[in-house]
């Protein structure tokens, strides 16, 4: 399940330095560090799910939706997601597999 820093910090409240305890939970695997303030609990959770959530809005779109949909026939090992007015393509290393955000300008 995708957990936020937030979401974290409420559930250890109980803890005197919840922080800690979290940084102890990353070390022993039970959860994930993503990208900043985002974590993931279940280390088998596909990376497609997780691309909306990285960075957004966004969609997954390009080589990976046409590989998906076997539409091309080379394997595609990375998530590329379109942003829309961004100005900017941005590009996420994770446990989870790299994450591509693409602008796509407006038809303006």
């Amino acid at each position: 399940m995708i957990k936020t820093y937030a979401m974290l910090m409420e559930e250890l409240r109980g803890y005197s330095a919840p922080a800690n305890k979290l940084g102890r939970m990353v070390k022993e695997g039970l959860c994930t560090h993503i990208v900043r303030g985002l974590y993931e609990t279940d280390k088998t959770t596909p990376g497609y799910l997780l691309a909306g959530s990285i960075y957004g809005p966004s969609y997954l779109s390009f080589e990976f939706a046409l590989a998906q949909y076997g539409l091309i026939p080379e394997a595609v090992y990375t998530f590329t997601s379109a942003t829309f007015e961004k100005k900017k393509s941005k590009k996420y290393s994770t446990p989870f597999g790299t994450f591509f955000y693409r602008d796509v300008p407006s038809g303006v």
